[in-house]
């Protein structure tokens, strides 16, 4: 039987439905590279192709038919078909891949590509160990993760080489995004990459990162919307409720490093009581810990620099929670809660 154009438009539908269906298989869509990347290119190529043979074929049949009635309504289901196909396409293609990595004593251990595409990328963390923290950076020009691993070092101590060296740490380094995670409590970030060489591992005790190369065409364009929380210099911007589960916007609008922890507080504790305990403790983190804090799930942010925006998507038990930011200016040693970097948070 001859293959006519009428005919033809079914098959060339049927073949861009199923490569779409493959490109949209998780190990193919999140693959970076290898084999899985391949299939995962070649089946979306193929969607492509198959997706403007059926338009093609459809000006053909229109040419033809003339447009009568019966033509037009099986055209207008077809390009119908083709519009829902190319929508969910592009939803599929949006999807940030994922990365995992579980934090322990011995470094962090990571799943997934160490070759990414420009573009979001999700990391997900879990951790063994208590206040553990994962961080995705990368290096201005010039600098070099050899000199970064030195400087680390020199900046040990109180001396004025070690506030040299640190100085030389933050003003070369860029913090892309992180989450600070505690056992049981699970979370991920996630940050819009560009060609280059990022590093994503863990600093608190030693540093322990892995290069990641970013390569090749984005796979998407920016993080998807959110509610933001804004960092400053001398405050948060934040509404007065935040989902419990689900998916915020931290933005440094700074000119410093800055981070966000949420830490559990009883019902009714208000700002105002909260500046007070950081007044008294003189914002230590280590002071021992105020009468309205609960025991519960804490969870939180790496440094991110100014400039920089990241997701933060987590699930945390409702209620009320203090925000801080227990950094500290590099120069002078101040922290940065006693400029007013906290806030009271309700999760819901």
């Amino acid at each position: 039987m001859r293959l006519t154009v009428v005919r033809a438009i079914p098959v060339a539908l049927a073949i861009a439905i199923a490569t779409l269906l493959l490109s949209g298989v998780h190990r193919f869509k999140t693959a970076q590279h290898g084999l899985d990347a391949v299939v995962g290119e070649a089946a979306w190529l193929g969607f492509l192709i198959a997706s403007l043979a059926v338009i093609v074929l459809v000006a053909v049949a229109l040419y033809r038919r003339r447009v009568n009635r019966r033509g037009a309504t099986i055209t207008s289901a077809t390009i119908c078909a083709l519009a829902l196909a190319i929508l969910a396409g592009t939803s599929a293609a949006a999807v940030a891949p994922t990365v995992t990595a579980t934090l322990g004593s011995h470094g962090p251990a990571i799943t997934g590509p160490t070759h990414w595409r420009p573009g979001p990328i999700r990391i997900a963390a879990s951790t063994r160990l208590p206040d553990q923290e994962l961080v995705l950076l990368h290096f201005r020009p010039g600098y070099s993760y050899k000199r970064f691993r030195s400087d680390g070092i020199r900046a040990q101590g109180h001396t004025a080489a070690a506030r040299a060296a640190l100085a030389r740490v933050f003003a070369n380094t860029i913090f892309d995004g992180g989450v600070n995670v505690f056992p049981s409590r699970s979370a991920s970030f996630t940050v819009d990459v560009h060609p280059g060489t990022y590093y994503l591992g863990e600093l608190l005790r030693r540093p322990e990162l892995t290069p990641i190369r970013v390569i090749g065409p984005a796979t998407a364009t920016g993080l998807a919307s959110a509610t933001t929380v804004t960092a400053t210099d001398s405050h948060y911007r934040l509404p007065a409720a935040l989902p419990a589960h689900g998916t915020i916007a931290f933005r440094n609008a700074g000119s410093a490093l800055h981070r966000l922890n949420f830490i559990p507080v009883k019902q009714g504790t208000t700002r105002a009581r909260l500046a007070a305990y950081l007044r008294r403790t003189h914002g230590d983190d280590n002071a021992p810990p105020p009468r309205f804090a609960l025991a519960g799930p804490q969870l939180g942010t790496a440094d991110l620099s100014p400039g920089r925006t990241m997701q933060l998507t987590y699930d945390l038990p409702a209620g009320e929670y203090a925000v801080l930011d227990f950094n500290q200016d590099p120069k002078t040693g101040r922290p940065d809660t006693l400029e007013g970097m906290y806030a009271v948070v309700t999760l819901r």
